[in-house]
């Protein structure tokens, strides 16, 4: 018989869910997935039988690729994407002796500034290179968190693919090297860096583009422009056109391609999560079908949890009336995502 027990985890006031074991993973209820999990089941193995929605919030668009969908990556037919970043956590004794080489910092309190302090940009930067480094981004920046935690941001990896596992696995090697050396030579300068200390270096390093899978509706430069608004709109996006250069000589400068782009509030709508290519399948995250222009300005945090939120009403929408994302209509939708947000 197929196993559908599910352990889990019990901490205080929730329930995390863990992945039960199973010999067979079978992926489709459809005639020949029956027939598959029912003989491996029949010849004694625990078998999981996987049918339904799916949705690809892998960022990089791993499940859609691997299910046939259609997609574009990079800047053009080079492939040629926007840099990754590794980032860390450091702390320091005196955030107020520090103030000047700091984005957001207005003394001792963190300023709400609408747009980047290039003053603390540039002053860091110098400080790194008095330090005898030249850091593979130029904007470097520390931003405060709280107290004395600050978030470190000096490093680019140019050249490297989200789809490549060599080329991540070599982007996070270079990033976590230089994060250390940029520590250490900010140390040695003594005065208020002695104290600098480096707290942690992320798990993962960010990438800020990976596949863009095809939908049934492409947000594109031109939505940006004109501000599009749209009758089956999940959100709306307002941060501004960030493509950092593709070139890696170029680190102290926005892409080329963002030049002449302009932005006004505009929205993602419900036909650019849903898959073109295979019908049970919804997207949530950056991995929404767009244009290279575009993707640069929703693939931050907030239109990911957005997109991924519609997402989830959407599957559970089509998987309880057994029809594809693409038939539910709208009004369904945001039905319950208004139901869900009163109740948040």
């Amino acid at each position: 018989m197929l196993d559908t027990t599910i352990e889990t985890v019990t901490e205080i006031e929730k329930q995390v869910p863990v992945a039960g074991e199973a010999d067979v993973l079978v992926a489709g209820a459809g005639p020949a997935g029956m027939v598959a999990a029912l003989a491996a089941a029949r010849a004694g193995a625990g078998v999981c039988l996987l049918e339904g929605m799916f949705i690809d919030t892998t960022g990089d668009g791993d499940l859609a690729a691997r299910a046939g969908c259609g997609y574009d990556l990079g800047k053009d037919e080079s492939g040629a994407c926007q840099p990754m970043t590794f980032m860390a956590l450091v702390t320091a004794e005196d955030l107020n002796a520090l103030g000047p080489h700091i984005c957001f910092w207005d003394g001792g309190e963190p300023k709400k500034h609408k747009t980047v302090n290039y003053r603390a940009v540039e002053s860091f930067y110098s400080e790194i290179r008095r330090a005898g480094i030249e850091p593979s981004y130029q904007q470097t920046k520390l931003f405060q968190i709280q107290g004395n935690l600050m978030s470190l941001m000096v490093n680019h990896e140019y050249g490297a693919s989200a789809i490549n596992a060599e080329d991540i696995t070599r982007a996070s090697v270079s990033g976590r090297a230089e994060i250390h050396r940029i520590v250490k030579g900010l140390k040695s300068l003594g005065g208020p860096w002695a104290g600098l200390q480096l707290v942690a270096t992320c798990e993962q390093i960010g990438v800020r583009e990976g596949r863009r899978i095809h939908g049934h509706y492409t947000v594109s430069a031109e939505d940006l422009a004109v501000g599009r608004q749209h009758e089956d709109a999940v959100c709306t996006v307002y941060f501004g056109v960030d493509i950092h250069s593709t070139d890696g000589k170029k680190s102290t400068s926005q892409d080329e391609a963002a030049h002449k782009a302009t932005m006004r509030p505009y929205q993602i709508p419900m036909r650019a999560l849903i898959a073109k290519d295979v019908d049970n399948l919804l997207l949530g995250g950056r991995c929404l079908s767009g244009d290279f222009i575009a993707h640069s300005s929703y693939r931050v945090t907030g239109t990911a949890a957005a997109t991924g939120q519609a997402s989830g009403i959407a599957a559970a929408l089509a998987a309880q009336t057994h029809t594809a994302p693409a038939s539910i209509e709208w009004p369904e939708i945001r039905e319950q995502l208004q139901m869900l947000t009163q109740s948040e």
